[in-house]
């Protein structure tokens, strides 16, 4: 019983699905960790979101797995299946989705994996080969899971400005003692922590105690400025390396005095949760 064609097959769809490949990717990989919010969310208006391409890679696969088993298919390229719209698609829900994506492919290779080479010339339909088809899934899926790819460093490339920009505010709050500026892209259960030389030197819990600190420490300068040199992204975290200059606006019992300037370099971390400050943890 020859099957080395099939389990290529089988075995390229796998690929595609969670293993690894030439170019690096699988749809697992890209994916698989993807939040909700972002997967329904068009970075462009004339691009489709990551769930929108699922769907449509979906239905594909679906109308295939009939033609597998011999049953009459009538999904067009017009049919309104072919590109659901996010807000349908929202109903479902990305993990359900995601499920259904998953468990599709595993449907496919369960009708394939028993069958011998032959049954790859055998015809579905006039003219076309069951060869036609699995090969032209394979295809399909490739050029879109690179559509992906682009639509996922768009949306990265969004999601890194709104970054930027909630700590550029962050920052300009608090060059001009405006402290309903600096918490207005904090999660109200935000945690704030200080360090000095490795070690905590203070510790904030919620939205409010951090305020009630921030508009405490207004009081000890007279004017005061962080200068932003630096932002160095991950996945839920963005740190800047900072420049700070102030003067203080009252002598201090460790000798410092009132007018003097203090110089400092230091890093800030910030945690995202989606668009929120969940964490900021300030370093000199």
């Amino acid at each position: 019983m020859d099957n080395k064609l099939i389990k290529n097959i089988v075995g390229q769809f796998r690929d595609i699905q969670e293993q690894e490949l030439w170019l690096d990717e699988n749809f697992k990989k890209k994916i698989g960790n993807l939040p909700e919010k972002l997967a329904f969310e068009r970075p462009l208006p004339e691009l489709h979101s990551v769930a929108e391409l699922i769907s449509h890679i979906l239905v594909w696969r679906k109308e295939s797995i009939l033609k597998l088993k011999g049953l009459s298919s009538m999904l067009t390229m017009e049919s309104p299946e072919n590109w659901l719209t996010n807000e349908v698609l929202q109903k479902k829900g990305w993990e359900k989705l995601k499920s259904e994506f998953y468990q599709s492919q595993e449907d496919i290779i369960e009708l394939i994996e028993n069958e011998t080479d032959e049954y790859l010339e055998r015809e579905y339909t006039d003219g076309f080969k069951f060869k036609y088809l699995l090969e032209g899934l394979i295809h399909h899926d490739l050029y879109h899971l690179g559509q992906i790819g682009i639509v996922i460093k768009f949306l990265n490339k969004n999601v890194m400005k709104k970054r930027e920009l909630a700590i550029q505010n962050y920052v300009d709050g608090y060059n001009t003692f405006d402290v309903s500026r600096m918490i207005r892209d904090f999660s109200e259960n935000v945690i704030f922590e200080n360090l000095q030389d490795g070690k905590v030197t203070m510790t904030l819990s919620g939205i409010q105690e951090f305020k009630n600190q921030a508009e405490k420490a207004k009081q000890f300068f007279s004017q005061r400025r962080q200068k932003i040199l630096s932002f160095k992204h991950s996945t839920d975290k963005t740190e800047i390396d900072i420049d700070y200059q102030g003067i203080l606006a009252s002598d201090f019992a460790n000798g410092m005095k009132k007018g003097q300037e203090i110089k400092l370099r230091g890093t800030s971390l910030f945690e995202f949760k989606e668009d929120k400050i969940i964490k900021l943890t300030d370093e000199s």
